[in-house]
């Protein structure tokens, strides 16, 4: 069920809503507020009915992926589905609560519950019903099963708990409907999936979306055929204030009664009622955008302290003021804010008998705080006294239903700023609905000042919410300073602040601007700043990311650097060409790549077999379990060169390897896989008794080949030979098994798109990770990077595996290689240590897994501040989750820089003294 609502389009980190150039949709000529107020909530038969056309695909996808997994849950399909949107305000802040009007509009970001009515409701003398809850973010909220007395529903407001959102909600809806159908009423069970895309804490009204959509299931799933929009969003009012938040009726009034392409004027007085308002055409046109801190607004958590807090001082500053200016000891009428007291109602006391214009009344009332509260903050002493209650009663009026923390009371700073905002609403209103007054000002069409009287009022209410009402922060400060030098006519926090999400009305041709100047100055940067947790869609986990432990001072364990001289032949080393190894075989005099069966396998080609018991009542089998592996394992030596590393090597050089890698893999390729029909003829290998540059054909089909290098004494090489290994098993690895089944979860749920396809589109549009790219590849530092300098290298199309690669593209991922070698060793001017290694289909996978795979290279280095210091993993990494402290963006910045020539010189063609 949903409503006409307002377009939002969500791109990256900000969100561009309503401009003034889209079309409005026409209302009907007898449409009134009358009409809006009566009106019953819409049932949607298709998501066009619901959605702009630029949402349909991506919002097609979720609700799929919804109803998909309502079935995988509950083992039937979803009855229906139960919808409320998330919600921008334009101006009036934090004046709701106080009873004055406000501006805001609905947006596309919505809070949906799929529900079914289980058959069984219970016999008639039951007094419980059952309540199963889920939300597709499963592994953040936990699923939920209640039986509940629907007559005596208890809600503990301290415990903060995301379903006693939706508990308020029910007990709250069964009450009214109780009231109406009389004492046998009997509600129904439920089972409910929720799916919110509102984000927790930016501001945007997710608890109302939540608690209002809650409110419509409970209805439609207990027979109500109409919902009136009045009714639902009074109830949606009170239910979330049971969860433990003073709020306004702001948000459920927008959820409610929005309708696209207008934003909604609310107001409160005499009761709840609204009417939409749209946006005139101006010249230059313009566009609101929602820009989001990534600084979480938790107002259950921080309550006491900051939003119930000011509720509580805004009420106080009512009493205090009709107390001493209209001089009784009365209190003031009791009306529908949420401590029965406001500044609305001392106005409506004030001015009784007043005929004045309502803007001329609030500029009064701006003076009037000014001369009468005259200090910063009062004590509960001061307040007391002034009221003639005693401190206990005071505490008891005022603070027992939504306790604060405070010393001082600070009436002065949020009375001017509720007084100045109401009278900046009606200001905006002004000059919304009546704006051929103000756009007469400049030549031709322009409507320049007219669009600025509109950013200076949002403007001053950031400087309002900033500095007398104290609710906004730093990042948010700093989001709205950015996008006024970058062009917006005004900026200002939204929501209940201290974190959340801004607005800011731009100059529709100055938008993308404004988007970039966010991107360089701020979103590039803030996580540079503060600790935060990223997330491995790859791995399906997540790190902690300290950026600001890189001030501290090294005082630990200092590695060796690893500049030594070493010589062109060495006639000690194993991999040299025509040496002997440790087990007597000879090498050949080979001139480029030299690859042999490794003298010391991890794993046998011909072994026993071992299998764990399978006998289910052997504790064995679940604990000590165990099956034999076998493989076989490979040597590559890179050059014949004893002296050089990958860096020292040109792409042309690095190419015979990557063709190497490439025959290897074919040739242990099942012949059953999607891939085999890529094997080139070359490939195919047949045993040899005699030294050989060629791999022995296998004599078992192996399910994964690993290639990967370990360079320098640092990540425990023996050899500093240029070399790297294969090894093939009849296992599947854990690190290469956790990163299919996540590629082929995310194929799954994205229609066949792949993860690291669309991840690495999304690196190139973003940039600030990217150290190198050609046509083909991609180096990247990923957004989830564990290793201080760690990078991986990724083919821009899906490539399933090295076969499938042409001689260009096999050409591009050498000078891929060649660039990160080369640059690790520029970093530090070393030979910098890495472990890589390559991740592509198995060798005996399934077509899916076949589909779902995709080429990319990992590249693990371990030093963190110089060529002597390095990371290690240890203490919390091992017993809690991975952490850093450089940033991957920080980390790539640095790698771009370290781009042209190698640092040191090409290596002498020296040999050892035994040879001289």
């Amino acid at each position: 069920m949903a409503g006409r609502r307002k377009g939002l389009l969500i791109h990256k980190h900000f969100w561009p809503i309503a401009c003034t150039h889209t079309r409005r949709l026409p209302l009907p000529a007898s449409y009134s507020e009358i009409a809006m107020m009566t009106e019953v909530v819409p049932v949607a038969h298709t998501l066009e009915d619901i959605y702009p056309p630029d949402a349909i695909p991506s919002q097609l996808n979720r609700w799929t992926h919804l109803l998909q997994t309502f079935k995988s849950i509950y083992l039937h399909p979803a009855t229906f589905v139960a919808r409320s949107p998330g919600r921008v305000n334009i101006i009036g802040e934090h004046v709701d609560y106080s009873l004055y009007p406000v501006l805001p509009m609905a947006i596309t970001a919505d809070c949906l519950l799929a529900v079914s009515i289980p058959d069984e409701l219970g016999p008639a003398s039951s007094t419980t019903l059952k309540v199963c809850l889920a939300n597709v973010q499963r592994d953040k909220f936990p699923q939920r099963e209640f039986e509940l007395q629907y007559d005596d529903m208890e809600i503990d407001s301290n415990v903060h708990e995301w379903t006693n959102y939706f508990k308020c909600a029910l007990r709250d809806t069964l009450k009214s409907l109780r009231t109406v159908r009389g004492s046998d009423f009997r509600p129904a069970s439920m089972n409910v999936l929720l799916d919110s895309v509102v984000p927790v804490g930016g501001g945007l009204s997710s608890s109302a979306a939540f608690t209002t959509a809650s409110i419509l299931a409970v209805m439609v799933s207990n027979g109500e055929k109409s919902v009136n929009k009045t009714a639902l969003t009074e109830l949606a009012i009170v239910s979330e204030r049971a969860v433990g938040v003073n709020s306004g009726g702001m948000d459920q009034s927008a959820s409610v009664f929005s309708l696209r392409g207008n934003a909604l004027y609310v107001d409160f007085i005499p009761s709840l009622h609204a009417r939409p308002v749209y946006f005139p055409r101006t010249c230059p046109r313009v566009s609101f955008v929602i820009a989001q801190s990534f600084v979480a607004a938790d107002k259950y958590t921080t309550g006491p302290v900051y939003y119930n807090l000011r509720v509580v001082e805004c009420s106080l500053a009512a009493a205090y003021l009709h107390a001493v200016v209209n001089e009784t000891s009365k209190p003031l009428p009791t009306d529908s804010s949420p401590l029965g007291i406001s500044l609305r109602g001392f106005h409506k006391a004030y001015f009784a008998s007043s005929t004045k214009p309502f803007n001329m009344q609030l500029l009064e009332l701006v003076d009037l705080v000014k001369s009468t509260l005259t200090k910063d903050g009062y004590t509960r002493e001061e307040l007391s006294v002034a009221l003639n209650i005693s401190v206990v009663e005071l505490k008891m009026r005022y603070e027992s239903v939504f306790p604060v923390r405070t010393a001082m009371f600070k009436l002065r700073q949020r009375a001017l700023h509720v007084f100045s905002e109401a009278l900046r609403v009606q200001q905006f209103i002004q000059l919304l609905e009546h704006p051929a007054g103000f756009m007469s000002h400049d030549i031709g069409d322009s409507t320049e000042t007219y669009n600025k009287k509109l950013g200076s009022l949002m403007n001053a209410t950031q400087d309002s919410c900033r500095d007398l009402y104290q609710c906004s922060c730093p990042e948010l400060d700093k989001l709205c300073a950015i996008a006024r030098r970058a062009g917006s006519y005004g900026s200002r926090l939204t929501g209940a602040g201290w974190g959340g999400c801004s607005v800011h009305l731009v100059p529709t041709d100055r938008v993308e601007a404004v988007k970039a100047a966010w991107e360089k100055e701020y979103y590039n940067s803030v996580l540079d700043e503060i600790s935060h947790r990223r997330y491995n869609p790859l791995r399906g986990s997540w790190l902690l990311v300290s950026p600001h432990r890189t001030k501290r001072p090294w005082q630990g364990q200092q590695e060796t650097s690893e500049n030594i001289a070493l010589p062109k032949y060495d006639s000690a080393c194993y991999l040299c060409p025509g040496n002997k190894r440790f087990q007597g075989d000879s090498n050949p005099k080979y001139d480029q790549t030299f690859v042999f069966l490794n003298d010391f396998s991890a794993v046998n080609e011909e072994q026993a077999s071992y299998t764990s018991s399978i006998d289910p009542g052997d504790l064995s089998n679940t604990l000590l379990r165990a099956e034999s592996v076998t493989g076989k394992c490979y040597v590559i030596s890179f050059s014949p060169d004893h002296n050089v590393t990958l860096a020292d090597l040109d792409p042309a050089s690095i190419l015979p390897v990557v063709h190497l890698w490439t025959s290897i893999y074919a040739a242990y390729l099942s012949p059953k896989s999607l891939l085999a029909s890529f094997t080139p003829p070359t490939a195919v290998f047949t045993p040899r008794t005699e030294p050989t540059h060629e791999p022995a054909a296998p004599k078992a089909q192996y399910q994964w080949m690993q290639i990967f290098e370990n360079k320098g004494a640092a990540m425990g090489c023996s050899n500093p030979h240029p070399h790297g290994q294969i090894w093939t098993t009849t296992g599947m690895p854990e690190e290469a098994a956790v990163e299919l089944e996540n590629l082929q979860k995310y194929r799954l749920k994205h229609n066949g798109n792949h993860l690291l396809e669309d991840y690495a589109r999304l690196e190139v549009d973003k940039k600030e990770r990217v150290v190198f790219q050609n046509d083909s590849f991609l180096v990247v530092c990923p957004w989830w990077a564990v290793w201080p300098f760690e990078v991986m290298i990724l083919s821009k199309k899906h490539r399933r595996a090295l076969v499938e690669l042409n001689e260009v593209e096999k050409s591009a991922f050498a000078e891929a290689i060649a660039e990160v070698t080369r640059r690790y060793d520029n970093l530090f001017e070393m030979s910098f240590p890495y472990s890589s290694g390559i991740h592509q289909a198995p060798l005996d996978g399934t077509d899916e897994e076949c589909n779902s795979s995709h080429l990319h290279m990992h590249f693990y280095p371990p030093l963190l501040r110089s060529a002597t210091v390095r990371k290690f993993l240890v203490g919390y990494e091992l017993m809690a989750e991975p952490q850093r402290d450089i940033t991957p963006e920080q980390a790539a910045a640095r790698l771009r820089s370290c781009g042209g020539g190698l640092y040191r010189k090409p290596p002498r063609d020296i040999i050892t003294s035994s040879e001289e």
